[in-house]
């Protein structure tokens, strides 16, 4: 069992948010993981990861910071969406930006803390790279499962369905060609013959066109104000996510990326961003590494998706990263 604290600290709107720090033995590194959230599942994540993900980090010598964004698990603050889509749309377009930001101020002010590692899974991948893309703070992220889309009732989810996903789902069809009551699905009329049509239809390779509606290199949504824009007609991408990323990039900072085999978030990056970006790991090579776990589903279900998860992880902090302390006593913290 790690060495934790249970903390609360004020965001810029006043509300009260709640986290728990671990301390690694050497209090002097100067290093500190910030795991964002991922989306209800708030600091703990789906089946404890992020509990289990923290005792390697702290053991390899970080600080570990997890807390719960406004209006989500013990924190102040409400959320005004009626459908999970809609919170999750605004997640991928900022929401949670000025509580991110507001937490790294806080963990420097309290804590011996020159630099950050920041990420998580799926929502806590996406809000930490558009808060720390341009953050000299911020050395590395770390992202489970990023997504690069937007979702939301308004979104289309038959018609953006990536070559990957319907191909898994066409294979499931076939599955089910014998199946007597499959059959009887199909005609009274409960099976989706719509998806059923796109799935047995000619996959069409993603336009580069479809990234047209990303905003102007330096653009950035308005942190913590929900929605800031909507994806273009033709495409359910996240305006915001290139940008974001090729900031990053440009300016240094390590980014490890680890999908998911049978998640569709890994289909849509390599269909949606690698195929209109041509040639851009090779140009980011030594600063972004991209993996897959086999089989693993999008919340790393099973324990030994969760143990590659972890290998990956902390293998990379220690080839990228390091946690060199600073010397020297912990900074009183504050009253």
């Amino acid at each position: 069992m790690t060495d934790r604290q249970p903390v609360t600290f004020a965001n810029r709107r006043g509300e009260r948010l709640v986290g728990i720090v671990h301390a690694p033995a050497d209090r002097g590194s100067d290093t500190a993981v910030v795991l964002l959230s991922p989306g209800v599942k708030t600091r703990v994540a789906p089946h404890r990861l992020y509990n289990k993900l923290t005792e390697a980090l702290v053991a390899q010598g970080y600080w570990v910071f997890r807390f719960d964004f406004y209006g989500l698990g013990d924190s102040e603050g409400e959320v005004d969406e009626t459908y999970l889509a809609d919170l999750y749309g605004s997640v991928a377009l900022g929401r949670y930006i000025d509580d991110t930001r507001d937490a790294l101020d806080w963990m420097e002010r309290h804590y011996p803390i020159q630099r950050f590692v920041v990420g998580g899974l799926c929502g806590g991948a996406i809000t930490g790279l558009m808060a720390c893309s341009r953050d000299p703070r911020v050395a590395g992220l770390i992202a489970l499962g990023l997504p690069i889309t937007v979702e939301g009732r308004g979104v289309d989810k038959v018609a953006q369905m990536t070559d990957g996903q319907l191909a898994r789902i066409r294979q499931g069809y076939l599955r089910k060609l014998f199946d007597p009551r499959s059959w009887a699905r199909l005609l009274t009329l409960q099976t989706d013959v719509r998806l059923l049509t796109r799935a047995f239809r000619k996959p069409v390779q993603t336009p580069k066109a479809a990234t047209a509606a990303a905003p102007a290199p330096g653009a950035s949504p308005d942190a913590g104000a929900g929605p800031a824009a909507a994806p273009a007609p033709t495409s359910n991408l996240n305006p915001y996510f290139a940008p974001a990323f090729f900031a990053a990039a440009d300016r240094g900072m390590r980014m490890l990326l680890i999908f998911s085999e049978t998640d569709r978030l890994w289909w849509e990056f390599e269909e949606k961003f690698l195929r209109a970006h041509p040639g851009v790991l090779d140009r980011y090579a030594s600063r972004v590494s991209v993996s897959v776990v086999a089989e693993a589903n999008h919340i790393f279900t099973l324990a030994p998706w969760q143990r590659e998860a972890e290998r990956r992880l902390t293998a990379w902090l220690e080839s990228e990263i390091g946690a060199a302390p600073i010397g020297g006593a912990v900074r009183p913290h504050a009253s």
